[in-house]
């Protein structure tokens, strides 16, 4: 509904008001970022997770048109485009997944999921499971296959389609491969 409702589909990004609102003068679009980051600096950032979590190349290509439609390297503008300036970064660096696949409860899991979560680790996605092949992963892209270790709760770090070996041990995840 998003997408259908705000895009622009005669230039890039998305409008701050419905198409089925009321008429209008202007249908005003913006990516400044003040002390609440713009709607196209968010979507930018959302639709390339989304892109990740659902493999919807189409969400990439969206938030692609969002970065050329609002960012000129060459502009001051990108002074108050911080967020805009990150899903950027995200562009070009990419994505990391981290799924975690486990029981929901036990000590493993949430050792896990807090040592995961207590690190600044941007460009990433972060999904749970029970696994293995739980009900969400012909929905949710990254658990696809999936399984625990050992009835632990196991870690999975992948890029671009490839995972490094699962971890049960939180630091083990964090070193490199």
């Amino acid at each position: 509904l998003l997408v259908e409702h705000f895009w622009d589909e005669g230039g890039a990004g998305f409008f701050l008001t419905a198409s089925d609102q009321e008429d209008l003068l202007v249908r005003a679009k913006g990516a400044s970022d003040g002390a609440t980051p713009s709607a196209n600096s968010v979507m930018a950032l959302a639709l390339q997770e989304l892109a990740v979590l659902l493999d919807r190349p189409d969400y990439r290509e969206r938030a692609g048109a969002i970065l050329e439609a609002f960012l000129n390297p060459s502009s001051q503008a990108v002074f108050q485009q911080q967020l805009m300036c990150c899903a950027l970064d995200a562009w070009h660096r990419g994505w990391e997944q981290i799924v975690v696949v486990g029981p929901d409860q036990g000590s493993s899991m949430r050792e896990m999921l807090s040592s995961i979560r207590g690190r600044y680790w941007p460009n990433k996605v972060l999904v749970q499971g029970r696994g293995p092949d739980p009900p969400d992963a012909e929905r949710i892209a990254p658990l696809r296959g999936m399984a625990p270790s050992e009835g632990l709760a196991t870690a999975y770090l992948c890029r671009d389609g490839t995972c490094r070996p699962p971890v049960t041990d939180p630091e083990r995840l964090f070193t490199p491969a």
